[in-house]
């Protein structure tokens, strides 16, 4: 009976320790507040495809969508406030969007296309205000989405765009705060 305890009570101790992973920021402690730059976009509308297959997309405003995500994103994760000025901020992020493209994935007997994915391209770099220096930049972080066209679990491209978008700001933010 003994052994059994002290078994339950080891495997307990091991469940509860965890395997090291934390919710804390690895930012510096001096490091408190962020200012988000209105993201720019970059997207060539003219250009075509490298491949013949995906489709590039644009939508007005998608530079905006982008910024107010990431902004959203910074206060839900709660580990940085938001400055309404750069110079009064500990860092700033700045962002570009470079790319929008819906790929078909899944086509049905009769060549229709009944799957997408959504890829919003951004160059970020976030950068200390004290001493400008890079505290890390990105040329390509890549938001995705798939939405189906038909089928029960049909949604529309708005909301797959949006979702691509969110999944966008997460990437921003965990690599802010996790610094990986």
């Amino acid at each position: 009976m003994r052994k059994i305890f002290f078994c339950f009570l080891s495997f307990l101790i091991l469940c509860t320790n965890g395997c090291g992973y934390t919710m804390k920021s690895n930012l510096p402690a001096h490091v408190k507040t962020i200012y988000v730059t209105q993201m720019k976009s970059d997207i060539d509308i003219t250009s075509e495809v490298a491949d013949s297959r995906p489709e590039r997309i644009y939508r007005p405003g998608i530079e905006s969508s982008t910024t107010k995500s990431v902004i959203n994103r910074f206060i839900f994760d709660g580990n940085l406030k938001l400055a309404s000025k750069k110079d009064e901020s500990d860092l700033y992020l700045e962002g570009t969007v470079t790319d929008l493209v819906k790929e078909p994935l899944i086509y049905n007997t009769d060549e229709n296309i009944e799957e997408y994915r959504i890829k919003i391209t951004a160059q970020v770099f976030v950068k200390n205000t004290r001493d400008d220096s890079t505290l890390w930049e990105k040329a390509s972080l890549i938001g995705t989405s798939t939405y189906r066209t038909i089928g029960r679990f049909h949604k529309s491209e708005a909301k797959a765009l949006k979702e691509a978008i969110d999944d966008l700001a997460r990437q921003i933010v965990e690599t802010t705060i996790e610094g990986w």
